[in-house]
Formats: C-alpha cells, sequence, structure tokens
C-alpha cells in the first residue's frame, strides 16, 4: 500500500494540531480506563483473527445486552498518510457507553486499538481500506457471540458511531438477534462517502447499503448531525433509497451537530432509545 494514496479523508485528523500532539498508547489507554470510571471490565477478546479490546459493565441483570461499537480512531495523520496506531484519542464513544445507567453495556474496539498495531494479523490496511472488510466484520461477530453468551439475556442492541456504525449495519445484517440498530454520523453507504469526498474507493471494504434487503427488517435509527460535512445526510438517503421498506428505519437529524461535536447530549439514554417497526411502507 503506498502511504501517498490519497486513500480517505481521515475522520479525526482535523481535530489534532500536528502530529506532536498524538498521545501514546499507554496514554490513550489509561484515558478510556478513566473514562470506564473502574465500573468497566477490561477483556482482551482472542478471536480467530484479531484480539479485541472489550470493555464490559457487570453482568447483573436480564436486560438486554447493549454493545457500543468504537469509530475509525486515529486511522490517519494526514490526508495522505495512515497513522501508526488507530486507538481513538477521544472517548466519543466510551462516553456514550459509560454513560448508560442500566441494562448490560459492552464497549467494543476495533481490530488493533488499543492492543498495539504490531498486534495479531494487524496491518495498515486493516484501518485504511480494509476497515470495514470481511475479517473485521467476521472477528467482531465472533466477539458479540461470545459476550451475548455471558447474558442471561439474548437481546442485543448495537449502537455504532461513524465506522463503527458501519460496521454495526454490516453485523446486524448477518444476525438474526438484533433488536435495535443505532448508529451516529455513519457512512452507511461507502460508495456515496468516498464519491462525496472525490477520494478512493474502500475497495476492500463491505457497504452496508449492499445488503440493504437483509437489515430492511431490523429496527434502526440513523443520527446524522445538521452540519456534518464529513457524513452528511445524503448518504444516508442514499442507503434509504435502498430499502425494499421503509417501516422499520428512521432518520433523525440532530441540530447543530458536527461529525465531531453535538452528541454529548445524546449520553445518558443512548442504551434505551425506543426503536420500532411501524405500519407504513
Amino acid at each position: 500500500m503506498k502511504a501517498c494514496n490519497t486513500l480517505l479523508l481521515s475522520l479525526v485528523v482535523a481535530t489534532l494540531a500536528s502530529c506532536a500532539s498524538v498521545p501514546d498508547l499507554q496514554s490513550r489507554l489509561e484515558a478510556a480506563h478513566e473514562q470506564s470510571r473502574s465500573k468497566f471490565q477490561e477483556i482482551i477478546l482472542e478471536t480467530s483473527q484479531f484480539d479485541l479490546f472489550v470493555l464490559a459493565s457487570p453482568v447483573t441483570s436480564d436486560a438486554s445486552l447493549t454493545i457500543f461499537i468504537e469509530g475509525d480512531g486515529y486511522a490517519w495523520q494526514s490526508r495522505s498518510r495512515p497513522s501508526n496506531d488507530p486507538t481513538p484519542i477521544t472517548q466519543t464513544v466510551l462516553a456514550l457507553a459509560t454513560a448508560q445507567t442500566s441494562g448490560n453495556v459492552v464497549y467494543l474496539a476495533r481490530p488493533c486499538q488499543f492492543v498495539g498495531a504490531d498486534s495479531r494479523n494487524c496491518t495498515v490496511s486493516l484501518w485504511t481500506d480494509a476497515r470495514y472488510s470481511e475479517p473485521v466484520v467476521a472477528s467482531l461477530n465472533e466477539a458479540i457471540s461470545y459476550l451475548l453468551a455471558r447474558q442471561p439475556t439474548r437481546t442485543l442492541r448495537l449502537i455504532g458511531y461513524s465506522g463503527g456504525g458501519t460496521l454495526a449495519a454490516l453485523l446486524a445484517a448477518r444476525r438474526t438477534d438484533v433488536s435495535a440498530l443505532i448508529t451516529i454520523a455513519a457512512p452507511l453507504d461507502i460508495e456515496a462517502f468516498t464519491m462525496h469526498h472525490g477520494v478512493t474507493p474502500l475497495s476492500a471494504s463491505l457497504n452496508p447499503r449492499d445488503y440493504a434487503t437483509a437489515l430492511a427488517a431490523i429496527p434502526q435509527v440513523h443520527f446524522f448531525g445538521e452540519e456534518d460535512d464529513v457524513i452528511p445526510e445524503k448518504i444516508a438517503l442514499s442507503y434509504l433509497d435502498a430499502l425494499p421498506t421503509k417501516r422499520c428505519v428512521q432518520i433523525q437529524v440532530v441540530p447543530d451537530a458536527t461529525h465531531w461535536s453535538g452528541w454529548q447530549a445524546m449520553r445518558p439514554q443512548a442504551g434505551n432509545i425506543i426503536v420500532e417497526c411501524g405500519n407504513s411502507q
């Protein structure tokens, strides 16, 4: 893979002043543990292909399991240069997870995040062109099945921010136990996303739009920021157009929210958002 290939806009680099300001892996781990306030247990899940970093609340009831899937993290140092470690620097997703006051909650990181870029089977492609590839989806799916087996319930809710929402949709398309799919600022049509930004297609990745038929019957709501110029609402509408029925899907635009900000108000209730199928087609 050529570092100079204009593969995709970084979804994080715009928030950083320079590479010198990027904290090391240990600092990012410490920030995650501080955010979890010690009420979540750290687990390193050894799936068939990757070691995945997980933070899980104690299993205390038969409430549904809500899994928050991390975004793309610190994927790029610049528009044309991938980072050397995709571990997220900010805690947007983990803050949503740890704000939940009820139910069984899990924060699920992506391959190579928090475990080191030299972890088992990690390659740069896993946070660039192959970030939504079959190995990534299969590994997360394996982890979810393990986590669900630890629960007294079999009701599963998937919540993903940005690229984590893309993966949440891809996971929901292949499972039969997802009761709710919630995405926040997620590229649900990655072809429309790369065309919008005029960058190289993610040829090694799967596209949720291609699985619209399998997704159509799953209760789902997709949130987009009114001021988000990274993932504008039109990308959601492209996904919506592919659905054979619209009765189970909602699109909600959050006033004043950008890709990076405006989601704090969702923290207390993100895991309890009511998602239902309607009667209209």
